[in-house]
């Protein structure tokens, strides 16, 4: 799967996931980490500079939550930031991110092609 359209597939996911609101109370939507992994694959693909405030923005979390996720990612080396995840510092996602994230829209388009209903000739 090339990168493009491992990123058209996680804007899918994040729009799909973004409407789970419309139908389920707040409390059980968590996965902000999620979100925020998505929100910077999205990014990296479309060569967009994201800064911390824009990412926390975009995932609808808090500063204060998003600076402990991003401190969780930074640590595990999915994720970066040009200093503390603050305002404006630019955050992405490392090789390492990209290509777990590349991984999982593999899997996803792998799964979403074998759930797929076979077509039935009328």
């Amino acid at each position: 799967m090339k990168h493009d359209e491992a990123a058209a597939l996680a804007r899918t996911i994040f729009d799909l996931r973004r409407r789970r609101a419309d139908h389920l109370p707040a409390e059980v939507l968590g996965e902000a980490t999620w979100g925020m992994l998505l929100i910077m694959f999205i990014a990296d693909s479309a060569g967009t500079r994201l800064t911390a405030h824009d990412l926390f923005a975009e995932a609808a979390i808090y500063p204060s939550t998003g600076k402990r996720w991003m401190a969780v990612l930074m640590d595990a080396g999915f994720a970066s930031s040009d200093g503390p995840c603050l305002g404006g510092n630019v955050v992405s996602l490392t090789a390492k991110g990209i290509s777990a994230i590349e991984a999982c829209m593999q899997d996803a388009s792998e799964v979403m092609m074998t759930k797929a209903l076979p077509s039935t000739n009328v």
